[in-house]
């Protein structure tokens, strides 16, 4: 019997459908890809501050200056995203976020690096990348978002979830490297350059352009016109913002007065609680697609709160309990990130960027004196870093009622009630 050749024929349909989810799926690694390494390259500075021995109160207070400025730009880079700019914005953070490499040159100068002078230059290293961390996020979350655009939520969750590793990686990988290239961490520009030129040339997903005219009171009339019932909202992500800068300024320092080994203060910990983020970030945003976000936002912190609690509370704590503990952590708390900028989106799906720059940029700026609070308070003897930390969950415990108060739609409903369970 003769054999059939092994011939395939391609419906010319299926073949156009195939090359037209292409560009968006690229467009989504990419992205992906470089979300990771921005946010590696964003928490940089809590772990160079211990390699180096800085004071935690003017290291505190350099980051909030800092990120206060880089975060309240965020919302201007979001409506500068919906006007057709996102793909330049997105390849310029990345350029801008890979500054923190900078840091190793300036420890290599001595006493300068701990004079007024040294604190300078490290605050503009230190403020250009955080410039680049807020350009990056908003057109690069709304890009990933719209390439599964039926899962939004599972989108977003999976983009922020490949932050989440590049966060996770951050301390422990900087630390080898500024110990193994003696501090020339200046080395790293050149893969960052790298994957610079790599988004530039997948990330071509067609883009959406609104209407009207754009400048300084163009954009503050447009926050400004934000509905008011989106206040709890922002404010649980101030909440959020708060409790996780924190804990990622003074985990060093942390795990340094609970007397763990060194693998555990150059990283271990901080890895554990990103890894909590990064790996319950998906099913949480696949369950806040099934059964309503708000729901889960509020019982997420819910968890969270007892949580925190017992890592301060419990004194002796082993090492590997403190690991799962912060997991559990980064998955219930941080996790409603993403959960949150999605309903945001969801409640004005016309002005995405703009929604995702004022529900991260503004949050994050307004939880950016966080670092200065609990590095000031880290450094009196009846508190000391622990005691920073446990202060940590007043802002868990103003999540939770703000959740609580987070509408579940935007239009009139009777008796003032939500018309959506979401």
């Amino acid at each position: 019997m003769a054999q059939e050749p092994l011939v395939t024929t391609l419906d010319p349909a299926d073949v156009k459908a195939r090359s037209a989810m292409s560009p968006a799926i690229k467009a989504f690694i990419c992205l992906a890809a470089a979300h990771a390494m921005v946010d590696c390259c964003a928490l940089v500075w809590s772990i160079f501050k211990n390699l180096v021995g800085l004071n935690l109160a003017r290291a505190g207070l350099l980051q909030f200056i800092g990120m206060f400025i880089a975060s309240l730009m965020q919302p201007v880079f979001g409506a500068l995203s919906d006007h057709g700019m996102r793909r330049r914005l997105v390849v310029l953070g990345i350029a801008l976020a890979s500054c923190t490499m900078l840091l190793g040159p300036v420890s290599m100068t001595g006493d300068f690096m701990h004079g007024p002078a040294g604190y300078a230059t490290m605050f503009f290293v230190i403020m250009f990348a955080w410039l680049g961390v807020s350009m990056f996020h908003p057109p690069a979350v709304t890009l990933a978002g719209e390439t599964f655009s039926g899962r939004r939520s599972t989108a977003v969750a999976l983009f922020i979830a490949c932050g989440m590793t590049g966060m996770a990686s951050s301390h422990l990988f900087f630390s080898f490297a500024f110990r193994r290239l003696n501090g020339h961490t200046e080395v790293l520009l050149i893969p960052a350059a790298m994957i610079v030129a790599w988004v530039w040339w997948w990330c071509r997903v067609p883009q959406k352009r609104c209407d009207g005219s754009l400048g300084l009171r163009s954009m503050a009339s447009q926050v400004a016109q934000l509905p008011r019932r989106l206040f709890p909202l922002w404010l649980m992500q101030v909440s959020v913002a708060a409790h996780h800068q924190g804990m990622i300024f003074l985990m060093p320092e942390f795990a340094t007065h609970r007397g763990y080994d060194d693998v555990f203060v150059r990283g271990g910990l901080f890895a554990a609680l990103i890894a909590g983020s990064a790996v319950m970030m998906l099913p949480v945003g696949h369950l806040a697609d099934r059964i309503g976000r708000r729901r889960v936002m509020f019982l997420g912190l819910m968890t969270s709160l007892p949580l925190h609690l017992l890592l301060v509370l419990t004194p002796r704590m082993p090492a590997a309990g403190c690991v799962v503990i912060l997991f559990l952590i980064g998955g219930f708390a941080a996790s409603m990130t993403p959960v949150g900028i999605a309903h945001g989106q969801a409640l004005v799906p016309r002005q995405a960027s703009l929604i995702t720059g004022f529900l991260m940029g503004f949050a994050w700026a307004a939880a950016s004196p966080t670092p200065w609070i609990v590095g000031t308070l880290a450094g009196r003897p009846s508190l000391g870093p622990v005691g920073a930390v446990a202060w940590l969950a007043v802002a868990l415990l103003i999540g939770c009622v703000s959740a609580f108060f987070v509408p579940g739609s935007l239009e009139a409903a009777p008796s003032g009630r939500d018309g959506s369970p979401e």
